[in-house]
């Protein structure tokens, strides 16, 4: 019970904050061109995959530690590392600003790119310190975060764009406000028992190299996998708008990808990094008590297919319709996008949380993965390029992406002890329920308003949202707790 309840708190938080974007971004999208949606877009990029190893994933071991002093020495591994990676950037700055903006074509990246050191600390501070909350159980902390940080990230970029007016640098203000507050308010919530744990600790050189050692499968193979796993999912943004600059095109695809992969990513960012922050601790001190984790695998596993089925579905089925009614016509064709990325978010929403290889010390295992995943989705991507088309390109990144995932998402079952059959009924069926649901609100939209598709489509969710809560009496209980926490 402690699991679930660990969960509410954290994806309550997620539910406010995305009940806040999907209020503000449609005035979002009518104030900003794609174009710079698509400058943030890049930038974003190169800060996700350097900020992922600023901490050379030491933050990871900090759930592992099996005393109070190992927890601290990881936290202040990471933080050591992630302060060295900012000033490298500090140097490194000056010599690649102007050519990443000459090769996106975009000159008004070169000015943010300073930006770049100070969100790789920031958010690689939060990383460790996010990590020291969940193995101090302080979720109800890790939760204000995320609401904070989203409400200021659309709200400020909203002002700007409304009182100053709308350029990148209202986006990025955005951006800034949302790193600086995710790292603030967990600072606000835990930082006195954080430097009592430290000092408590008796931090010695010997002890950091002793805890280093130990947990020295992060930085040798899980840091390189999550880097290329990382670089992967970027390789769209950097590719596409490196085949397809603004000013050869007329718009930015960039900007089409940057909306479709915030929508369609929603429930990853919101949801299942809500479980992941709760799953990895609890089910590594299950592991670590009782030498199995089972149990936890198979439940998380189920509600996890529950929830991200139905809206991504949606996607796949409805994605330009709704894209445009909601964001306007401009937007249309980051729907289509939106329509070819959503079987791979999907995998990624019920994969992405089972930290299996992690807890049973396998971080090879994940690099593999990561390096056969990265190698089919950039093939796939220079193959779309060469012809010239965004969505060849994306369509052959999501097939190499989804077989991968399928096959991740299967080892992590048999390695946890639940059994891949099982899983695999478990998606069938609920892929099925959606499906049934969808297509008639699909037939119906080539011939009615985009209007009356929304309507279907809030009709279908809320069927599919009934069925749910009568086949599973534990989500009825779930949805109640839900609603009484907002």
């Amino acid at each position: 019970m402690s699991l679930s309840r660990n969960i509410l708190k954290v994806i309550s938080s997620k539910f406010a904050a995305l009940v806040i974007t999907l209020a503000i971004l449609p005035v979002l999208t009518r104030l900003y061109s794609p174009g710079s949606f698509g400058i943030l877009q890049v930038f974003a990029s190169i800060v996700a995959i350097i900020t992922v190893v600023s901490c050379l994933r030491y933050e990871l071991s900090i759930p592992l530690a099996k005393n109070a002093n190992q927890a601290a020495a990881s936290f202040t591994l990471g933080t050591l590392f992630t302060l060295i990676f900012s000033f490298t950037l500090l140097g490194l700055v000056p010599l690649f600003k102007s050519k990443i903006a000459r090769l996106y074509e975009m000159p008004e990246l070169e000015i943010f790119l300073w930006l770049l050191p100070v969100f790789v600390l920031m958010n690689g501070l939060e990383m460790a310190m996010r990590n020291w909350a969940g193995y101090k159980k302080k979720f109800g902390a890790i939760a204000w975060s995320s609401f904070g940080s989203a409400l200021g990230n659309r709200s400020l970029s909203l002002t700007w764009g409304l009182i100053i007016g709308a350029s990148a640098a209202g986006l990025f203000a955005g951006a800034l406000g949302k790193s600086a507050l995710a790292f603030l308010l967990l600072f606000i919530f835990c930082g006195r028992a954080l430097f009592s744990a430290i000092r408590n600790a008796h931090l010695n050189f010997g002890m950091l190299w002793n805890t280093a050692k130990l947990h020295k499968k992060f930085p040798i193979f899980n840091s390189w996998a999550v880097l290329f796993n990382t670089t992967s999912k970027q390789l769209p943004v950097f590719l596409l708008g490196f085949y397809f600059p603004e000013n050869i095109i007329g718009y930015s695809v960039v900007g089409f990808l940057f909306l479709a992969k915030s929508i369609v990513s929603l429930p990853v960012r919101f949801i299942s990094t809500s479980v992941a922050q709760v799953f990895f601790p609890t089910a590594a001190r299950e592991y670590n008590e009782t030498g199995s984790m089972d149990k936890i695998v198979s439940k998380v596993f189920k509600r996890l297919v529950q929830i991200g089925i139905f809206p991504l579905t949606v996607l796949i089925f409805l994605g330009p319709s709704l894209f445009g009614f909601v964001f306007g016509e401009e937007w249309a064709e980051a729907g289509v996008y939106a329509q070819i990325l959503a079987p791979w978010f999907l995998l990624q929403f019920i994969g992405a949380p089972l930290s299996i290889f992690n807890i049973l010390n396998r971080q090879g295992t994940g690099l593999i993965f990561t390096i056969v995943g990265i190698t089919g989705r950039m093939a796939g991507l220079l193959i779309g390029g060469a012809f010239f088309n965004p969505r060849i390109a994306l369509g052959l990144f999501t097939v190499f992406s989804v077989i991968t995932a399928l096959i991740n998402i299967a080892l992590k079952l048999r390695l946890s002890g639940v059994s891949v059959l099982w899983g695999a009924k478990i998606l069938f069926y609920y892929i099925t329920v959606s499906c049934i649901l969808i297509l008639p609100v699909k037939f119906l939209s080539y011939t009615v308003s985009d209007l009356f598709i929304v309507l279907g489509t809030l009709l279908g969710t809320a069927v599919y949202a009934a069925i749910l809560l009568k086949v599973d009496s534990s989500l009825r209980i779930f949805i109640s707790d839900i609603l009484h926490r907002l």
